[in-house]
């Protein structure tokens, strides 16, 4: 009885282990005016094999924003988890119909028709415009990503399988949701390795609550080598770009460092481009080769 008893606590802490980090009942932000309605649930630039070499291999977690480019980030890595986290609710509402489809699909073609077929009211449409839209997007794919290689999709969907990937709902520059992610996933033991905020830097900076965000991110349990990952209209690497988009991938640390030290008063992304990429010693070609864009392809 004695033995019995201890194999079945064995049993529920191994279990508890492989789960997921639980974000349930997480407090919740006050979301802004700007929620955008469903509109970035389909993809609007292609770059995302752009950080194909600066994700690959990173373990811990991964945040970040949007629908496709984020579950191309987690195909990239060996995350331990993965928090798809957006300001717009449809958006969340759609990441959630995306995870169940991984956990009904046994391969890509199986999931784009599972994202049509779960899809109601009005995340029919999107659906539809999105699975078109994403089909064409994937001979961006290196090889390395979920829509052209099998072991990443499998990879991908074991995740969802195990409750390891979370759609959130919060603001980046709130002070609730974000903070509370990074406190489940320190009492976990997990910590960001990647953290890709897209081009939302650019509505931040116009409602002047980048100090909201530095003071976020100052709180989150990074990697030693974590990296931010943004898309950009400000071409700080001229040439290295997709269409009107950069890609970037810079050390947590430099981009933390680089928003402290400007003031969204100023020409608001124009003036955190020339901080980060005019001001930084670390930003370099020969000492930190870590500015890129879509052709370009990461880090050496």
């Amino acid at each position: 009885m004695r033995q019995s008893h201890l194999l079945a606590i064995l049993i529920s802490l191994a279990v508890s282990t492989a789960r997921g980090t639980d974000f349930r009942d997480l407090p919740r932000d006050v979301v802004p005016q700007l929620t955008f309605g469903g509109a970035f649930i389909v993809p609007n630039e292609a770059g995302f094999a752009a950080y194909a070499n600066a994700t690959r291999d990173k373990g811990g977690a991964l945040i970040s924003v949007g629908t496709f480019r984020a579950l191309m980030l987690a195909s990239y890595g060996k995350f331990s988890e993965v928090v798809l986290f957006d300001v717009d609710p449809k958006v969340v509402a759609f990441n959630e119909l995306q995870i169940e489809a991984l956990k009904v699909a046994e391969n890509v073609s199986e999931f784009l028709a599972s994202i049509e077929r779960l899809a109601n009211g009005d995340l029919v449409v999107r659906a539809r415009d999105y699975v078109e839209r994403v089909s064409k997007l994937a001979v961006s794919d290196d090889g390395s990503g979920f829509m052209k290689n099998p072991d990443a999709y499998l990879r991908l969907r074991q995740l969802a399988l195990d409750g390891k990937i979370h759609a959130v709902n919060g603001d980046l520059a709130g002070n609730s949701t974000l903070i509370a992610i990074g406190d489940r996933l320190r009492k976990k033991g997990v910590f960001i390795s990647v953290f890709d905020v897209s081009n939302s830097l650019y509505y931040i900076l116009g409602h002047k609550r980048d100090q909201e965000l530095v003071e976020n991110f100052g709180k989150l349990p990074f990697t030693r080598d974590a990296v931010v990952n943004f898309t950009s209209e400000i071409d700080g690497n001229p040439g290295r770009h997709w269409n009107s988009w950069s890609y970037y991938s810079v050390p947590a640390r430099v981009y933390i460092r680089a928003a402290n030290h400007f003031s969204s008063s100023r020409a608001a992304e124009t003036a955190f481009a020339k901080t980060l990429f005019g001001t930084s010693a670390d930003l370099t070609e020969k000492t930190c080769p870590v500015l890129f864009g879509g052709k370009r392809g990461g880090l050496k």
